[in-house]
């Protein structure tokens, strides 16, 4: 079976490579298996798996290159320390969001979209293309029509995702992606649960519709002034959650 990624989840494939990768790697950033512990033995995971040796080192490649662990000949293979992890990988950030520190990992998230998304928004307002307004809108339609929790957080996320897109620089782009997968993995805890009335939910839209009048007008400063509303607004939102 091919593996596929999406932002929100890294690695989703349901073969036997993508099964090893998944348990290990969580194992490993949940702090189960600590730094500088050894893995099994080969023949040990081949027969907890029931896989071939090809397919476990397949995984265990995959997870060397995430910098979880470090395959050495006639050493065998260790768990490295969370500074070797590759952070950004978007399957050792979910896993990291369901560790002891996935708060405050999720709170570093948000301080970083605080500082970033309100100047690609004022980037987006001068960038934007018809197609890019029209999927920022979109976006917030269907915030407004579907305030089931759900579906809401959904649109949310495609909002965000098509301002970055929307700057037209394709780094900002794929940090949009990475972002979308964070979001999505914390909305529940700090952003729609924790302001589920529907009344909040429309307050909330209307915040974005802001963000796309602006963008519209083409008045960057005001886009960046709206953006920092609706993020500070989710802070608000885990804020509360918290209490």
């Amino acid at each position: 079976m091919t593996a596929h990624r999406t932002p929100a989840s890294g690695y989703v494939g349901r073969g036997l490579t993508e099964r090893i990768v998944e348990e290990l790697g969580r194992s490993i950033v949940v702090g189960e298996l600590q730094a500088g512990e050894a893995l099994p033995r080969e023949e040990d995971l081949i027969d907890r798996y029931r896989v071939s040796r090809t397919t476990l080192r397949s995984a265990l490649t995959v997870l060397a290159a995430k910098g979880l662990i470090e395959m050495r000949p006639k050493v065998g293979t260790r768990v490295l320390a969370a500074s070797e992890w590759a952070s950004f990988d978007p399957a050792v950030l979910r896993w990291s969001l369901d560790g002891a520190e996935g708060a405050a990992l999720a709170t570093a998230f948000l301080e970083l979209r605080l500082i970033v998304e309100p100047d690609a928004a004022r980037l987006a307002a001068l960038r934007a293309t018809p197609d890019d307004l029209d999927a920022m809108e979109g976006a917030v339609a269907d915030m407004h029509a579907r305030l089931d929790e759900d579906a809401y957080a959904h649109a949310d996320v495609a909002f965000h995702v098509a301002v970055y897109r929307s700057t037209g620089n394709p780094v900002l782009a794929q940090f949009g992606d990475l972002v979308a997968g964070v979001m999505l993995r914390v909305f529940d805890d700090q952003q729609v649960r924790a302001r589920s009335a529907h009344e909040d939910l429309a307050a909330d839209a209307r915040r974005h519709d802001a963000v796309v009048a602006a963008m519209r007008a083409r008045d960057g400063a005001a886009a960046a002034r709206a953006m920092r509303a609706v993020v500070l607004d989710g802070a608000d939102a885990g804020d509360e959650h918290d209490d």
